[in-house]
């Protein structure tokens, strides 16, 4: 394999003798053979070194500052999951990615909801599930924000 393309690759990939490139310890036209192809492989001590290197690079800077992960650049449970255990927070954007994030362990005050297209379905999961800090876009977010919150009650924005 040419080294241009295992620069493309997780850290840690090697390259069999019979120039098979192995990710996170598969080979993967093993891989190809057992799911097919196109498959999405995630080499999980690379992603997890990945979250560690931001959270600690950040702390060393700015100690009262978290990481929080994009997840809807990847929208999967298991790389939440992966993203909660190494102490990441979680930018969710919409509904879905609530209850992936929450299916994944998340803290709901470790989760960010933002975007700006906000349904009121949305607006009220995050509200029910006490979710850490509610991104508001607009005026419209926060008339709806509010009247979703019960009387007494406040939320983080």
């Amino acid at each position: 394999m040419p080294a241009a393309l295992l620069d493309l690759l997780p850290p840690g990939t090697t390259v069999d003798a019979d120039g098979v490139a192995r990710v996170g310890g598969a080979r993967l036209d093993d891989i190809a053979a057992d799911v097919g192809t196109p498959a999405i492989i995630v080499a999980e001590d690379a992603l997890r070194a990945r979250a560690r290197a931001y959270a600690d690079g950040l702390a060393s800077r700015w100690p009262n500052s978290r990481v929080v992960f994009a997840s809807k650049s990847f929208p999967c449970t298991a790389v939440q999951r992966v993203m909660v255990q190494e102490g990441l927070g979680l930018d969710v954007a919409g509904g879905g990615e609530i209850v992936t994030a929450l299916k994944a362990g998340a803290d709901p005050a470790s989760l960010v909801l933002h975007g700006n297209a906000k349904l009121d379905d949305e607006i009220a999961l995050a509200v029910e599930n006490r979710l850490g800090l509610v991104v508001v876009d607009n005026a419209d977010d926060v008339d709806r924000l509010e009247a979703a919150i019960p009387r007494g009650q406040s939320m983080d924005v």
